[in-house]
């Protein structure tokens, strides 16, 4: 299972899906249905892409931080071999030996936390790693057992991504004022809770890149020819000619989702390739909102050919 997955799952578990045609069974007007199915995806799609880097992050830190300590060691075993010198017991002492010096602040308990989550999280990707490689049982194949494995598939964001997601981004914030706020404490304990704060320094800068890549960089690079656009997905849609008859809310939309303007005679109208439902756009509105999702904007189907072809049908099984 890749981080976009594991995000959309766990996106659709703190904001759930309500489609347009769930809400108008409900009584709510088309429009009005339309407007909120649209405001609800628009912000799952981004608490998506937050997630994901979230995840994408938690993989990268321990791996890194794993790789920097063994390096680091290493080095300093060879040094301790030439020289003679203590350099590992020295690394070791300053990283570990004063977690328990005497502080205004819990830095040391905030430093155990790192590093018993950076060891859990390497132990975690490895148990995966192994997982991925087993057979996949009977039960997941049989319709009558299908519900056990969304039972599966549901403990694992629960009780793994969610968790994750939460340490990620609530324990470097809560280090940070601890470290600001704190006036007495050992040097080595302080300068030791800084080092293993350095990643997730790290992250925030690769969040910056993350925010500045979007509305900046890439449509720079999509002008340019050097990355594909997005909104040239639309041309592969089956466009649709204005018909009033049928433009009335039961056959078609009366209006586009996404800028809720009726539709007309002189408009570009496209049919998004949703698997269960037919949902009309202008073809102007759906490119834009292509170039930040890859899904319809009423029912988060994969719009991206490829992803049509190769994703699973992930979202059936969180919402079955």
């Amino acid at each position: 299972m890749s981080a976009a997955e594991a995000a959309r799952g766990v996106s659709s578990f703190l904001v759930p899906h309500q489609s347009s045609e769930d809400l108008v069974a409900l009584g709510v007007p088309a429009r009005e249905a339309r407007r909120r199915t649209f405001l609800r995806t628009w912000f799952m799609e981004r608490l998506s892409n937050f997630i994901e880097l979230i995840l994408i992050w938690a993989i990268i830190i321990p791996a890194l931080v794993a790789l920097t300590l063994g390096l680091t060691l290493f080095f300093a075993g060879i040094i301790d071999a030439i020289d003679g010198d203590s350099a590992t017991m020295s690394i070791t002492d300053f990283l570990f030996q004063h977690l328990w010096d005497p502080c205004q602040q819990p830095l040391g308990l905030m430093a155990l936390i790192f590093w018993c989550s950076v060891f859990l999280k390497v132990a975690m990707i490895i148990l995966w790693d192994r997982f991925q490689n087993i057979p996949q049982p009977d039960c997941c194949t049989d319709c009558c057992n299908a519900n056990f494995c969304r039972c599966l598939t549901r403990c694992f964001y629960y009780c793994l991504a969610l968790p994750i997601v939460f340490f990620e981004f609530a324990w470097p914030i809560t280090t940070l004022i601890l470290l600001l706020l704190t006036k007495s404490c050992t040097w080595q304990l302080e300068a030791s809770t800084w080092v293993v704060m350095s990643p997730f320094i790290l992250e925030a800068f690769g969040f910056f890149v993350w925010l500045v890549w979007l509305p900046c960089l890439k449509p720079i690079f999509w002008c340019m020819g050097l990355l594909t656009d997005p909104a040239n997905f639309v041309r592969s849609f089956q466009r649709i000619r204005y018909d009033p008859q049928t433009f009335n809310d039961d056959t078609y939309a009366s209006s586009c989702a996404i800028c809720l303007s009726d539709f007309s005679g002189s408009d570009e109208i496209v049919l998004a390739p949703c698997e269960t439902s037919r949902h009309v756009f202008h073809r102007g509105c759906l490119a834009s909102w292509l170039r930040t999702a890859q899904t319809c904007p009423l029912c988060r189907s994969p719009l991206n050919p490829r992803a049509r072809a190769a994703s699973p049908d992930l979202e059936e099984t969180l919402t079955s």
